[in-house]
C-alpha cells in the first residue's frame, strides 16, 4: 500500500469513529429521555393505583351501608 492509500483509510477510521461517537451521544440522550418518561408513568400509575384503591374501599363501605340499610325492618 502505498502512503496516499494509508492516509485515505486512516481519513475512513477517523470519520468512522466520528460518526460512531455522535451515534453514541444520541444513544445517551435517548436513554436518558426513555428514563424519564418511565419514571413519569410510574408515579402516575402509582398515582391511579392509590385512586382506585380508595374509590374500591369507599364502594364497599357503601355496599356495606345499603346491606345493613336493607336488613333494618322498617317500622
Amino acid at each position: 500500500m502505498s502512503i496516499d492509500e494509508y492516509k485515505m483509510e486512516l481519513e475512513e477510521a477517523k470519520l468512522y469513529i466520528s460518526q460512531l461517537e455522535n451515534e453514541n451521544t444520541r444513544i445517551k440522550i435517548s436513554n436518558k429521555s426513555l428514563r424519564n418518561n418511565n419514571r413519569a408513568l410510574l408515579e402516575g400509575n402509582k398515582k391511579l393505583s392509590r385512586h382506585v384503591e380508595r374509590l374500591r374501599k369507599e364502594r364497599n363501605e357503601l355496599r356495606y351501608l345499603v346491606e345493613k340499610y336493607n336488613t333494618v325492618e322498617v317500622k
